[in-house]
């Protein structure tokens, strides 16, 4: 039998077993318990209010783990990001209550749909260092409250709707790194204010209605990396003070209207590896300095009204990826040092006044992808230096003065994708060995003095997209395989010597464009033709076809069938959808109803018209003048009966005035 001490011991650990229990157990109910603090619950109210969280329960989930919310160690909302990763119909930023969020420090919500205005309220984000709204249809201007922010480092609202000028204000963001305003409808001048942001590394204007000069503060950012003022309306030179920016390493300038000269203090720039200024106004030759701007990767010059000569020294520039120099009035020779321009993969220099010779030297830049000398004044062959470009993708010689036969040697750049020599002065047969350029999608050799058949062998261009042998001398029958193109967009054979008819086979499906006016082609019109959902432009016009139009031709957008011999009625609602000029110089067409096409007929309706109108005319004019009578009879015989209303009003008034008197006697 136990003693008393022991189920003394046992009753003293049985209750304070239970006391700890029970502690723990309402210890843990207070803590599930346990709301809110008032500010978390405010975030989390706000955050309800905006319904972009729609998906989730108040009730169920901690707002901090909802999607795109970062909360710090407190349960405040630090982060809010949402961009991109759903599209939410009218959501505006008048929903959220910025003044909820005392810790916010980054909020990005581009890209999700968001309209209307940008509410004054957001500059109650003290805290804030990252602010992203591109690429949503906000509008109205940006709210000066904005400079508020003063601990931000990254604004941007690129690719949105705003308008009206770029607050002064702006100026005040002290710790601003980067500045996104691109894509919009800002307009006036750049504030000089933005010289301020002395932290200032990207500074992205482009593509705005932004006028005025380049403000000279901004060359006092030197922290600057890019820079991009591209498309608006910028005017004036570049100023001298730009080669004080030598952190820059990326500068747009493009699609305004800067004047020159292009100044050697660029050449200070040694860091820039992307230097755009094309769509100007710069009139001036290109600096020998830029040679010592030897990190260029990308150099982009076109369309500047530059002129002289390409400078030598250009072959300095071995980083250089990208050249283009095309659309100016560039003159004189292309310099060998070029060749020196080993990692070159885009050489434009197009639509210049550039003469020959052409240095074989140029078969040493291995790594081209795409060449453009088109439009220049070049005339001697270079085809043979041209097959050690076997990287070669676009080619473009076009508009030149070649002369000879077009040499089998180019079909050994086995990857064109395109080839364009049309515009020279070549002549002979077409190579048969054109077909092994089975990659070729655009093929362009129109313009020039080509004789001979088309190759049947074409057909082995199975992604031929377009096929432009236009005003040449070719001559014999449109091949079948032609029709083998499967990926033909545009087929132009017009102003030629061809003869016989058009096969009658299924023609690619894609074709949008077939011209094959001015030849010596007869026959029928194939049906086949009007089999072809996406032709938007036919002409046949000028050859030698008869018979009847097809009647399902009648839907195209643009058709000229003119200067055949077709005959027969025309096609119901032919008459309606087309002009006369569509199939002027044939003989014996009739409208339906064996009508003439647009001769007596259209005289006819005329007459009609010319009798007809004065007769409806003079009726209009008679039912107005009756109108008119009618009303000012009206409002005579209303004068009259108030005139004799009042008459008699009066009378009975002197009336019962003396009835009135004779009682009182």
């Amino acid at each position: 039998m136990p003693s008393s001490v022991s189920i003394s011991l046992v009753i003293l650990v049985w209750i304070t077993t239970i006391i700890i229990i029970n502690h723990v157990g309402s210890a843990n109910t207070s803590t599930v318990a346990k709301p809110q603090s008032p500010p978390l619950a405010q975030e989390a109210k706000a955050l309800n209010q905006t319904e972009w969280w729609w998906w989730n329960e108040e009730s169920t989930s901690s707002h901090c783990k909802w999607h795109g919310i970062v909360c710090n160690d407190g349960g405040s909302v630090i982060e809010i990001n949402l961009s991109r990763t759903y599209w939410y119909e009218e959501a505006q930023l008048r929903n959220f209550s910025f003044s909820s969020f005392p810790n916010l420090v980054g909020f990005k919500l581009a890209g999700m749909g968001l309209y209307g205005s940008i509410p004054p309220e957001i500059g109650s984000i003290s805290k804030l260092t990252y602010l992203n709204l591109s690429w949503n249809s906000l509008s109205g201007e940006l709210p000066l409250s904005l400079a508020k922010l003063t601990q931000l480092e990254k604004l941007d609202i690129s690719f949105n709707q705003m308008s009206g000028p770029i607050p002064l204000q702006l100026g005040n963001l002290s710790s601003l790194v980067e500045l996104y305003l691109a894509g919009n409808y800002f307009s006036g001048t750049i504030p000089s204010t933005l010289g301020l942001l002395t932290c200032l590394t990207h500074l992205d204007l482009h593509s705005n209605q932004i006028n005025g000069t380049i403000p000279s503060e901004i060359y006092n950012l030197k922290n600057l990396m890019a820079v991009d003022l591209g498309t608006n309306n910028l005017l004036g030179p570049i100023s001298s003070k730009i080669g004080k920016l030598k952190n820059l390493v990326s500068l747009d300038l493009s699609n305004n209207m800067l004047t020159g000269p292009l100044l050697h203090t660029l050449s200070c720039l040694t860091n820039l590896t992307h230097l755009f200024l094309y769509s100007n106004k710069i009139n001036s030759p290109i600096p020998l300095e830029i040679g010592e701007m030897r990190e260029l990767r990308h150099l982009d010059l076109h369309n500047s009204s530059l002129s002289g000569s390409i400078p030598s020294t250009l072959g300095l520039l071995t980083c250089l990826i990208y050249l283009d120099l095309g659309s100016n009035q560039i003159n004189g020779t292309i310099p060998s040092e070029i060749h020196n321009l080993k990692n070159l993969m885009n050489l434009y220099l197009d639509t210049n006044n550039l003469i020959s010779p052409i240095s074989p030297k140029i078969g040493k830049l291995k790594n081209l992808v795409s060449l453009d000398l088109s439009n220049n004044m070049l005339t001697r062959p270079l085809f043979h230096t041209l097959t050690n470009l076997r990287s070669l993708v676009n080619l473009h010689l076009g508009g030149n003065f070649f002369n000879g036969t077009i040499p089998t040697e180019i079909c050994d750049i086995k990857g064109l994708m395109t080839l364009d020599l049309g515009e020279n002065n070549l002549s002979g047969p077409l190579p048969y060995e054109l077909s092994q350029l089975t990659r070729l999608q655009y093929l362009n050799l129109s313009s020039n003095k080509l004789s001979g058949r088309i190759l049947a062998n074409l057909q082995n261009l199975v992604h031929l997209s377009v096929l432009d042998l236009s005003l040449n001398k070719l001559s014999g029958p449109l091949p079948t395989q032609l029709m083998n193109f499967h990926a033909l967009e545009q087929l132009l054979l017009s102003h030629n010597n061809l003869t016989g008819s058009i096969p009658r086979v299924a023609y690619p499906f894609k074709l949008t464009t077939i011209d094959l006016s001015h030849n010596l082609l007869s026959g029928e019109i194939p049906p086949q033709l009007g089999n072809l959902s996406f032709l938007r432009y036919l002409d046949l016009s000028n050859n030698n076809f008869t018979g009847n139009i097809p009647p399902n031709l009648v839907f195209w957008r643009q058709m000229n069938l003119s200067y055949n011999s077709l005959t027969g009625p025309l096609p119901e609602d032919f008459c309606y959808y087309f002009g006369p000029e569509t199939i002027m110089g044939n003989k014996d067409l009739l409208c339906e109803k064996n009508i003439p096409a647009y001769s007596k007929s259209t005289e006819n309706v005329t007459k009609w018209i010319k009798i007809i109108l004065p007769i409806v005319i003079s009726f209009i004019f008679l039912l107005l003048g009756i109108v008119l009578l009618s009303r000012q009879k009206i409002i005579e015989n209303t004068k009259n009966i108030l005139i004799y209303l009042n008459r008699k009003i009066f009378k009975l008034a002197l009336e019962s005035n003396h009835s009135l008197t004779n009682q009182q006697l």
